[in-house]
């Protein structure tokens, strides 16, 4: 995953150093992330989808990494599938895997 512009500068400290990645769930998959030109992907299999009314919940797997997108309820996927949501990376947050603590400025 790339990391943006604006964060390269915190993070030089932790430079070949394993960080934990954090993102929303209506950060991977929404219409808004869907639309930035050039977005970042992530392709995972899809394990569950649940649908909340107006949105629903996809639940993912990568590798041993489970994670959760929060999309609009129109949007369709299978279980089972392989699907590449894009991702709002200037959204996400960085952490120490060691102490769980947020590297912030």
């Amino acid at each position: 995953m790339p990391v943006p512009d604006k964060d390269k500068i915190r993070l030089a400290a932790y430079r070949d150093k394993p960080v934990t990645l954090g993102l929303r769930p209506e950060d991977i998959g929404s219409a808004a992330a869907e639309q930035l030109p050039g977005a970042p992907r992530i392709r995972a299999v899809v394990e569950v989808v649940e649908p909340m009314g107006s949105e629903s919940y996809i639940y993912f797997r990568l590798n041993d990494t489970p994670f959760i997108s929060r999309v609009d309820a129109h949007r369709k996927v299978k279980v089972g599938e392989t699907a590449e949501p894009a991702v709002f990376i200037d959204k996400a947050h960085f952490f120490d895997p060691e102490t769980e603590a947020r590297i912030s400025c």
